[in-house]
């Protein structure tokens, strides 16, 4: 298992170089160690690379790198009802 990238301090978010502060809070990338605010760290997955088995904060380019490698498991794991709908036979 591999350890995780520390978390990088920053006072200003590595995307869109906001200022933190009392109502911008910082957050990290679990994945890459990036400071990054609320709207570039929205995403979520698992890094059991890590060991980390649930849910995790990941910047948009980790979660794009894995989506790439797999992304029929993440497209089931945030659309899953999009399998069942297209199984469905047509209604009309």
């Amino acid at each position: 298992m591999e350890t995780p990238p520390p978390f990088q301090e920053s006072a200003h978010c590595d995307v869109c170089r906001c200022t933190f502060s009392t109502f911008r809070r910082r957050h990290h990338c679990r994945s890459c160690g990036r400071t990054l605010c609320h709207e570039h760290s929205s995403y979520h997955m698992a890094l059991p690379q890590y060991g980390i088995y649930t849910d995790a904060r990941v910047c948009y380019e980790c979660f794009n790198k894995s989506s790439s490698r797999d992304a029929g498991v993440l497209i089931m794991r945030v659309l899953p009802g999009a399998f069942r709908v297209l199984r469905t036979p047509f209604q009309g």
